[in-house]
């Protein structure tokens, strides 16, 4: 069946359905086709009976349309840029037919133009058509018209601050007008920085670039040769140094850390310098930039010094009167070396020590000349060094163990020490220029090591300076008289100096909770106080700067001998006392 669209197509009717099977159910379904004139209606029923049997039936209905107009080539919207040199689109040839016949029909253009600026407008062509059904249909396309300018910019840099920088603008039919006064699409001899350019096209049109013109510069980087130089005296600054380039060193900035010594016109080359470590930054004249950096060490001819007395800090007791005190310089050596007793000179008599115990090693054998390289076995770890010559093998050894004092005589040809508990194994020693090993063993015997000098009591500051080296090293060496009374083992009261300081000679760590403790009372009119102990022999077993009367006969984790002690106790105010101790438990 076909039904005008005009007219309303009827509703799909329910069939009659007979069956003999009792009663029958009925679905119903329908779709819709389009077809190039309308649509076709289709629907379908679907009958079951009680038996399940089925039986369909369809029914197609043709709806077609008549009169509606249909334009055919309308274009799409589109964007026209007048300065990259498009034009505006022609008239689209369009046409208008019935959508169901094709015939052509009738249609009406119109064209509308607004203009949004100077340089944008905007253009609508609109096409409309009255098809056989009496309805209107109407299509439009828009059409955007700018007319923006647009100019590229091919620059060279300003090369090394030397104002040779360079612009050319494009393209060349534009009128430019430069922020700084210029005219025209080249400008030259420009230097580094920001240039604001304005073009203007034949319509009046116009934009603003700003133009960066970079400085650059080839970085040169100094590329050092050699740095001469020399070593300096010790404690003298007479060192020098001399940078060498494979440029012009006249082409670079030199900046030294630290900033010592006395430079020279340009700057590669600096006398006076004391030893040390110095780093210089080469900067290139032209870019600044542009740097490198070397470092090198002067180097001085100071020896490596060891200490030269085994303690910073020695006690004696003695009688009233001058007491002997052993300094560790052998005798026979003793000239090579300046005493200072309290900054001063010393100016009394020198005699050998007493012959004490000592560990040495022979060198005799050991041949002269050359460098040498030495190996040493030492408390159960080895030793390497390397030594200009013999005359500097204690003080390397004394490097590895300081509390050995080695000590060296040349005129005997040993390296002896004090220290005779220590664990001392073979020195090797081999010459260098001709391969010759030696191995030196190590040997215990007693020697007139020390030089004797006399000193009053009191505190001391004792001054060694080895004349030869320039080492040095003081030695702190107190001296107190020794009391003829002996002491209860009670506490006594001794008097009580101006200072308010009172001391108690005596004390019982026995544990008896009396008078267990070593007792000072009135520091705490002394806040900096410091007290140092002694035993017999001068080495020190007790030190506190916090003294709260808590010491107890102890060295550590350790109980002390009953005996005498020497103690030392500087109030902080430049004021010090000393005296004795008993413990006895």
């Amino acid at each position: 069946m076909w039904w005008s669209i005009a007219a309303k197509p009827p509703r799909f009717t329910t069939p009659d359905v007979l069956d003999g099977c009792g009663d029958v159910a009925i679905a119903f379904a329908s779709q819709t086709f389009s077809t190039g004139f309308g649509q076709n209606f289709v629907g379908t029923w679907t009958a079951t009976d009680y038996c399940g049997n089925t039986a369909t039936a369809s029914q197609t209905m043709h709806v077609y349309s008549i009169g509606a107009a249909q334009l055919l080539g309308v274009p799409a919207d589109v964007t026209v840029d007048l300065s990259n040199g498009e034009t505006i689109p022609a008239v689209a040839p369009v046409t208008a037919i019935d959508n169901c016949s094709g015939d052509a029909l009738p249609f009406i253009y119109e064209e509308n133009s607004q203009q949004i600026d100077p340089c944008n407008s905007v253009i609508e062509r609109r096409w409309s058509a009255v098809g056989l059904n009496g309805a209107t249909v109407t299509e439009t396309q828009t059409i955007t018209v700018t007319d923006h300018v647009q100019f590229t910019a091919n620059i060279t840099a300003d090369s090394c601050n030397s104002s040779n920088g360079s612009v050319v603008l494009t393209p060349a039919t534009l009128d430019f007008v430069w922020e700084n006064g210029g005219f025209g699409a080249m400008q030259t001899g420009l230097a580094a920085g920001d240039y604001i350019v304005t073009a203007t096209n034949a319509n009046g049109c116009s934009a603003t670039m700003t133009v960066t013109v970079e400085a650059t510069c080839n970085c040169d980087a100094a590329i050092v040769k050699e740095v001469r130089k020399n070593t300096t005296a010790c404690g003298v600054n007479k060192g020098k140094a001399v940078i060498h380039l494979i440029q012009n060193v006249a082409d670079y900035h030199y900046t030294w850390s630290p900033n010592l010594g006395v430079p020279n016109i340009v700057g590669n080359a600096r006398n006076s310098l004391p030893a040390g470590h110095y780093e210089v930054t080469i900067a290139s004249n032209s870019l600044a930039s542009c740097v490198s950096v070397v470092s090198f060490d002067i180097e001085d001819e100071c020896p490596d010094c060891g200490p030269i007395f085994t303690a910073a800090e020695t006690s004696l007791t003695s009688p009233q009167g001058p007491t002997d005190v052993c300094l560790p310089v052998p005798f026979g050596l003793a000239s090579g070396y300046e005493i200072r007793v309290d900054g001063h000179l010393f100016s009394g008599m020198l005699e050998p020590c007493d012959p004490h115990p000592v560990k040495l090693y022979s060198y005799t054998a050991v041949p002269v000349g050359g460098n040498y390289s030495v190996v040493w076995q030492h408390d159960g770890a080895t030793f390497y060094t390397l030594v200009a010559n013999l005359s500097e093998l204690g003080a390397a050894m004394n490097t590895v163990d300081p509390n050995g004092h080695w000590l060296i005589d040349a005129a005997a040809k040993e390296l002896l020490t004090t220290k005779i508990y220590g664990d001392y194994g073979q020195l090797s020693v081999r010459q260098n220029s001709t391969g010759v090993v030696t191995n030196l063993g190590i040997i215990a015997t007693t020697s007139n090591s020390g030089t004797l000098m006399t000193l009053p009591s009191g505190s001391h500051t004792v001054t060694l300076t080895n004349l030869a080296t320039g080492c040095s090293d003081e030695l702190l060496v107190n001296i107190a008289s020794e009391e003829v009374e002996a002491r209860e083992t009670e506490a006594v009261e001794e008097e009580t100096p101006p200072s308010g300081i009172l001391v108690y000679n005596g004390f019982s760590p026995n544990g008896d909770g009396k008078n267990d403790y070593f007792r000072i009372d009135g520091l705490e009119l002394y806040p900096q106080h410091e007290l140092k102990i002694y035993n017999s022999s001068g080495k020190m077993v007790f030190k506190t700067g916090n003294y709260l009367s808590d010491w107890g006969g102890s060295w550590g984790q350790n109980n002390l001998p009953d005996g005498t002690y020497y103690y030392l106790l500087e109030d902080g105010k430049g004021k010090n006392y000393s005296g004795y101790v008993q413990v006895r438990r």
